[in-house]
């Protein structure tokens, strides 16, 4: 039981802490809220997950960028009033390269809690391929 608090505890910490540094997680409804009322030219969602996780599902409409963690800068042409969101797998590596694009200017950041787990839990809808690159 300990164990099991343990590991709440620390997946809390986890979103309090990215919130408190100014990146916003944003649960699967509310992706798919930003999507049905934003044009896409002030919503960018990047997939940060490998090649091959993006090929295998993906978000219609996502950019793949796995080396954004490293090299944040291959966005460096998107205006900075643009809204990110940041998608991974599981919500762990997309806080950290959203937070590198706040660094950079980035005025609205944020990512997708829980990442495509959660995006295809809640029946987010997914495509399989390359498109989207």
């Amino acid at each position: 039981m300990k164990g099991i608090l343990l590991a709440l505890l620390l997946l809390v910490g986890w979103e309090v802490a990215w919130w408190a540094a100014g990146i916003r997680p944003l649960l699967p409804g509310k992706l798919k809220t930003l999507e049905a009322g934003e044009g896409s030219s002030r919503l960018l969602i990047v997939d940060v997950r490998t090649a091959l996780e993006y090929r295998w599902a993906h978000i219609p409409g996502a950019v793949s960028q796995p080396d954004l963690l490293f090299h944040p800068d291959a966005l460096s042409m998107e205006p900075r009033q643009t809204h990110l969101v940041l998608i991974c797998l599981s919500g762990h590596r997309a806080p950290v390269a959203a937070w590198r694009m706040k660094r950079l200017g980035f005025e609205q950041v944020s990512y997708l809690s829980w990442g495509m787990l959660a995006w295809m839990a809640s029946g987010g809808e997914t495509v399989a391929g390359e498109g989207g690159l």
